[in-house]
């Protein structure tokens, strides 16, 4: 796999330092970080890059929506198996509450894994993956719009490096072999 190029690390970087200014970890605590929660988090960051460039691989293939349903019936049978060790929740299990859980199972779940195999298919996997960064500075908004609550200085400019680093990537030009064909067949 080659290294990226410039611009793709440029913007990279920019959505990590803004993805850590809109989490507030530079910010002064009073209680100590959880270091274990930090790597757990590290950990979850690794498996999601694989996950992209795996991704990017299956969507030239028919095999998108197989393979997705494929990856959740494991991450469900990893869960379930967890899960044993923990208890019944009964709660979730309520039929109340079964209505709620289908739609954060569809919604929440696989509803956003379709649109970014979808997404993977029309552009490269370092735009999506810069592109889901964004994701931080929706909560934050959200939060903020909906809960009242605070965004720091801090918080906004992460945001603000953020969406530059969208933004940048959104000027450059795509350099895979699929856009170049498109580029060639376009000026024909």
């Amino acid at each position: 796999m080659p290294f990226p190029p410039r611009p793709v690390l440029v913007a990279l970087s920019l959505s990590i330092v803004g993805v850590l200014l809109v989490s507030n970890l530079f910010a002064s605590h009073r209680e100590p970080i959880e270091w274990v929660g930090i790597l757990i988090g590290l950990g979850t960051a690794i498996f999601f890059a694989a996950y992209i460039v795996l991704s990017e691989q299956v969507s030239t293939t028919k095999e998108t929506i197989g393979v997705m349903l494929k990856t959740f019936a494991v991450a469900s049978l990893v869960w379930l198996a967890y899960q044993l060790t923990q208890g019944v929740p009964w709660t979730l299990l309520a039929p109340e509450n079964i209505l709620k859980v289908i739609y954060v199972g569809l919604a929440g779940n696989l509803l956003p894994y379709l649109l970014f195999f979808w997404c993977i298919q029309r552009v490269q996997a370092e735009r999506a993956a810069i592109a889901a960064t964004l994701e931080p500075v929706i909560a934050g908004v959200l939060a903020w719009v909906w809960f009242g609550q605070t965004l720091t200085v801090m918080q906004i400019v992460g945001g603000f490096a953020i969406v530059v680093a969208i933004t940048w990537m959104q000027f450059q030009t795509p350099n895979s072999p699929a856009s170049a064909s498109n580029v060639v067949s376009r000026t024909d």
